[in-house]
Formats: structure tokens, C-alpha cells, sequence
């Protein structure tokens, strides 16, 4: 019996493997060279474009300065000196408000990682978003804990304990 299983077992044809199904793609250094050669070409068009456009804006723009007034070119330049000001005003006071919601998280032992969903620009409204975020995450927290905590409570043995003792020693 046992000369009939081994020789069906070595005239089953085993499957292919997925190692023996993939047939690996092999580059030439030709090929390599060439498809590196094409990404390259590329990406330099496409950064020369990319420069081209800026050179003409800012001629553009010279061009358009050239033909204003003294007075007109000196409101534009604070105009534009205004409007970096005001950006780097925000960029500020938003490092600040996240300094700010970081340490208010940290003092109510709630996840840093909250504060990129809270930072607002005005610390009100950023005060109020950490109120009801803590007031969510704790009512989340504990149903988490309650659920965790469910179960059946545990069963009374000391009474059939006894029982069994008592029959054990009445028995002697």
C-alpha cells in the first residue's frame, strides 16, 4: 500500500510556486541609462520653464514699476512690506496658540497630537474647542473604560465549597 501512495504522490504534478510564476524583468545598463537619461531631460525642461516664467514675471513687474510715479512706487513697496508683516504676524501668533494649546493638553493629560485640531488664531475660540474636545474625549474615555470593565460578576463557590467539607469530614 504504501508503493502506490509514493508513486501517486511522485506522478501528481506539483503546482507552480509565485516565486516560479514571476519572471523577473532584467535592464540592460543600456536601458537604465536611457530611461535615467529621459527623467533627467525632463525634470531640466522642466525646471528651465519654470525659470523662464519667473524671468518674465519680473520683467513684467520692472517694466510696470518703471512706468509708475516715485509716489506710486513707494506705496506698492509698503503695501508689499505691510502684507509680509501682517503673514509673519499670523505665522507668530499661530507658533504661539499652539504653544499655548500644547501646554493647556498636557495640563488636562490629553494627547499633544490633538493640538494641530484645535490652533485657531483667536485663543477664545481655541480655548473653547479644547473645553468641548476634552469634554468628548472624557465621555468617550470612560464608556471605553465602562465597556472594558462589563462582565458578569464573579459566582458564589464558598457555599458549595462548604457543603462538599462538610460531607468530606461527616463521612470520617
Amino acid at each position: 500500500m504504501k508503493d502506490t501512495k509514493d508513486t501517486q504522490e511522485a506522478k501528481t504534478p506539483e503546482a507552480p510556486t509565485k516565486e516560479e510564476k514571476k519572471v523577473a524583468k532584467t535592464f540592460t545598463q543600456e536601458d537604465l541609462n536611457r530611461v535615467l537619461q529621459e527623467r533627467l531631460s525632463e525634470e531640466k525642461a522642466k525646471s528651465e520653464s519654470e525659470k523662464q516664467k519667473a524671468v518674465e514675471e519680473a520683467k513684467k513687474e520692472a517694466e510696470r514699476l518703471a512706468t509708475l510715479s516715485q509716489e506710486e512706487k513707494q506705496k506698492e513697496l509698503t503695501e508689499k512690506q505691510r502684507e509680509y508683516l501682517e503673514s509673519k504676524e499670523r505665522e507668530i501668533q499661530l507658533r504661539e496658540n499652539k504653544l499655548d494649546a500644547i501646554a493647556k493638553l498636557d495640563e488636562l493629560k490629553m494627547p499633544i497630537k490633538f493640538a494641530e485640531f484645535v490652533i485657531n488664531e483667536d485663543k477664545e475660540k481655541m480655548f473653547e474647542r479644547i473645553k468641548q474636545l476634552n469634554e468628548s474625549w472624557t465621555t468617550s474615555l470612560n464608556e471605553a473604560i465602562a465597556d472594558q470593565l462589563k462582565g458578569n460578576a464573579p459566582k458564589d463557590f464558598t457555599s458549595k465549597a462548604q457543603k462538599k467539607i462538610t460531607k468530606v469530614i461527616s463521612t470520617f
